[in-house]
C-alpha cells in the first residue's frame, strides 16, 4: 500500500506541474516578468533622464555617461541630482542623472582644496566640474547651482513640462517685468508665430508653484 500511495503521489505532481506549463509557458512567464522589470526601469530612467531630454546644460556630462563612457581622472563637467548632502559620514553627498550615482566629494581630497557647497541643498541639480577617481567616487573641483540653464525652448508645453519635472507646479512664458520675485527662470522662450514670446528673446520659461490660500476655519458650528 506505501508503494501504490508513493506512486499515486508522484503522479498527482506531475498532472499538476503539466498543468501549470500548459497553462503559463515558461517562455510566457519569464517574457512577463522581464517586461514588469523592464518597465520599472524605463520608468526610471524616463524620470532621470528628463533633464538631458530637456534642459541638458551644454558640454556636461550625465552620470550614466561618466561610468560608462569616460575614464579615470579626466576631468569633466557632470550634472545631476544632488541627495543625501548632510547625511553622510564624509564631505560629499550623491549626485544621480540618468538612472547612475556617483558620490561627490568636497573636502578631504589628496591635493586638492575644499570646494564650497553655500546655497545648495538636496533636489538641486547642480554641475560638477571635477575628475571620476573610483568606486564611484568624484573628485569635485567646482560645483554650480544650476537656477538657469543654457537652453531655449521652443514651445509653451516644453517650458511647462521641464517646470513640473524640476517639482514647480506650473511653467509659464513671461516677459521679466511680468514674474513674480519668487518665480524661477530656467531659460529662454522663444514661440514661432507668437505676438507674446516670439523670435525677438523677449520672454523667458518661469517656474512656479500656484499659491495655496490657507483654510478657513469653520466657526459656523461653535456655537
Amino acid at each position: 500500500m506505501n508503494k501504490m500511495g508513493l506512486a499515486i503521489g508522484i503522479m498527482a505532481v506531475i498532472v499538476i506541474m503539466s498543468l501549470v506549463f500548459v497553462i503559463s509557458p515558461p517562455s510566457e512567464i519569464a517574457s512577463s516578468a522581464s517586461q514588469g522589470i523592464g518597465e520599472r526601469v524605463q520608468t526610471q530612467d524616463v524620470v532621470e533622464s528628463t533633464m538631458s531630454g530637456i534642459e541638458k546644460p551644454r558640454g556636461t556630462i550625465s552620470v550614466y555617461e561618466l561610468l560608462n563612457e569616460y575614464g579615470f581622472n579626466q576631468e569633466v563637467q557632470l550634472y545631476g541630482k544632488v541627495s543625501t548632502f548632510g547625511m553622510l559620514l564624509c564631505p560629499c553627498f550623491e549626485l544621480s542623472s540618468e538612472g547612475e550615482t556617483v558620490q561627490v566629494w568636497y573636502d578631504l581630497m589628496d591635493g586638492q582644496s575644499a570646494v564650497s557647497m553655500e546655497g545648495i541643498k538636496n533636489g538641486d541639480w547642480v554641475v560638477v566640474r571635477g575628475e571620476y577617481k573610483e568606486s564611484k567616487q568624484f573628485w569635485a573641483k567646482e560645483i554650480t547651482k544650476q537656477d538657469k540653464y543654457d537652453v531655449e525652448f521652443t514651445s509653451l508645453e516644453a517650458c511647462q513640462t521641464a517646470c513640473v519635472n524640476y517639482g514647480y507646479e506650473t511653467g509659464d512664458g513671461l516677459w521679466p517685468s511680468e514674474a513674480e520675485p519668487y518665480f524661477v527662470l530656467i531659460g529662454d522662450l522663444k514661440i514661432e508665430q507668437s505676438k507674446h514670446c516670439g523670435n525677438d528673446g523677449q520672454c523667458y520659461c518661469y517656474c512656479h508653484s500656484i499659491p495655496i490660500a490657507p483654510e478657513t476655519p469653520d466657526t459656523s458650528s461653535s456655537h
